[in-house]
């Protein structure tokens, strides 16, 4: 009968609706489901000036906040915009991720490495310059992984040399940073691509977003973005 058929259409209407939350629940990821982040915290180029919002752990692998850092697909969207809010020892913004523990690189220190697999997404305009992962010290930079326009080139090392030239916004690679023994050698895909001296001690690895821009080369609305679908650090 019609009022059969108008029940049976009530009754499936509401399953699909049940369904439909249910799936939007089960993928409703938050960043430390896709990354293990157990070992860094995040900076966001949000807070005050001078002081930038940081994220520890706990609070990180339950954390996100758009647009700066969420899930999108199967990585994790590492965003900031130029007027962003950055540290004091910095002209720049970033969202990026900085490992809680330190490290030195010398003779018998052990090995050291930072594989992360990432593409970058957006460049801002005007100074199109985003760094995707690096290793700091307390006294400064050690070795920055950097897009210049459509170069990838490691700042550090001697001239800075290009790695990978001619990148194409979006390519996913896989990039490994290994420091052993006072050298650091930078693998992309799997490649050796660069091997320079360089020692010292307090080091971590970072990666995400660290935009080389600000107001003084862009409009607000510019910002850099870089994807991340897995990021693993190893000390032996």
């Amino acid at each position: 009968s019609l009022s059969f058929i108008l029940c049976w259409l009530d009754m499936n209407k509401l399953v699909f609706f049940i369904l439909l939350a249910f799936i939007l629940c089960v993928s409703a990821e938050v960043p430390g489901q896709v990354l293990n982040l157990d070992p860094f915290s995040l900076q966001l180029p949000t807070g005050t000036p001078g002081h930038p919002t940081i994220i520890y752990q706990p609070q990180l692998n339950t954390f996100q906040e758009q647009p700066y850092f969420y899930v999108n697909g199967t990585g994790v969207v590492f965003l900031a915009y130029v007027n962003g809010t950055h540290t004091s020892g910095s002209e720049y913004p970033r969202s990026e991720l900085a490992e809680s523990a330190t490290w030195s690189n010398s003779n018998g220190q052990g090995t050291h490495t930072l594989t992360v697999k990432e593409a970058y997404i957006h460049l801002p305009k005007n100074r199109p310059e985003v760094v995707g992962a690096q290793i700091l010290s307390s006294n400064g930079e050690i070795c920055q992984v950097r897009l210049n326009d459509n170069n990838i080139v490691v700042y550090g090392a001697s001239g800075n040399p290009t790695i990978v030239p001619n990148y194409v916004l979006g390519t996913v690679f896989t990039l490994e940073i290994v420091a052993a023994n006072g050298q650091i050698k930078i693998y992309y895909n799997g490649d050796l691509k660069l091997t320079f001296n360089k020692s010292g001690s307090g080091w971590y690895f970072k990666s995400g977003a660290y935009v080389q821009s600000n107001l003084t080369y862009d409009s607000p609305s510019q910002y850099g973005q870089v994807n991340i679908f897995a990021v693993q650090i190893q000390h032996s």
